[in-house]
């Protein structure tokens, strides 16, 4: 354990440095900045009962204008943060010296851990950004949180969740908020172990990984379009209504065991040799 947190850290070490981790949190960062400049365009010099609460303008929620266009980028955000370092590895011979010093199952446990913990910090700390944006900007005391709140549909999809959920938005509404952001980020640092399996496949050309995040965005786009199911709404607030939840259960479970099982195959196969 002590050799894989060792090598956990100098890859983690080397993603901070990589262009396209970078990348990926100046897109996510970009649209946080963008959202906040398009609502103060929207809101600015408004009454306070004329606007929504300052915890309901927020990026990571569906009910967001610019949400359909960021949820396009989101899988392409699981893939910048170390998701085609194998290839890169590959590329350069540097994952034959690294196994050198230690086994591939080592290897490719700190390459999924970083890959994961890489994604999260690209779509949580924009998150975070977004959050202090709105709270030192907007006030917390707009329509759907004081008098309309239980007549709006942004209020109506928070009780769906149920009654705790409730009293936590009513309560503490950037815990909520916060909560929510956390759980989506989860979420793509799941999917970011799928990327990453599925890049140790690859022996080269990095353009297949953005073909198949590319590919993972047209998917659930025409899922939307014609089942009208938000798969990202169980993670985020979300414009619909009494969502099952089971599809994106599935797809994330999907994600986690396709995931594990390539790379215990990986490992198994150089055991093989």
């Amino acid at each position: 354990m002590k050799r894989i947190l060792k090598l956990f850290q100098n890859q983690m070490y080397l993603a901070l440095r990589q262009s396209s981790f970078w990348i990926g949190m100046l897109i996510a960062g970009g649209y946080a900045v963008i959202a906040f400049l398009n609502d103060c365009n929207r809101y600015w010099g408004y009454d306070s009962g004329a606007t929504l609460a300052a915890s309901e303008l927020f990026l990571y929620s569906t009910n967001h204008p610019l949400w359909d266009a960021f949820s396009l980028v989101i899988p392409f955000l699981c893939v910048f943060a170390f998701g085609m370092q194998p290839i890169e590895d590959r590329e350069s011979h540097i994952d034959y010296c690294t196994v050198s010093r230690m086994n591939k199952r080592e290897y490719y446990i700190s390459g999924a851990l970083c890959s994961m913990v890489g994604t999260f910090l690209i779509t949580e700390v924009p998150a975070l950004l977004c959050m202090a944006l709105y709270g030192f900007t907007f006030e917390e005391t707009g329509v759907t949180y004081e008098g309309a709140k239980y007549s709006s549909s942004y209020w109506r999809n928070v009780s769906d969740h149920g009654s705790h959920f409730q009293m936590l938005h009513t309560e503490h509404p950037w815990l909520y908020v916060l909560l929510s952001s956390v759980l989506f980020s989860t979420g793509c640092a799941v999917a970011a172990l799928f990327f990453y399996a599925c890049a140790t496949l690859i022996k080269k050309e990095k353009l297949w990984m953005l073909l198949l995040a590319a590919a993972m965005s047209f998917a659930i786009k025409r899922f939307y379009d014609h089942t009208g199911y938000e798969i990202y709404g169980d993670i985020v607030v979300s414009r619909a209504s009494r969502q099952s939840g089971i599809p994106t259960v599935i797809l994330g479970c999907f994600f986690l065991i396709t995931g594990v099982v390539i790379l215990r195959l990986k490992c198994r196969e150089t055991d093989d040799e």
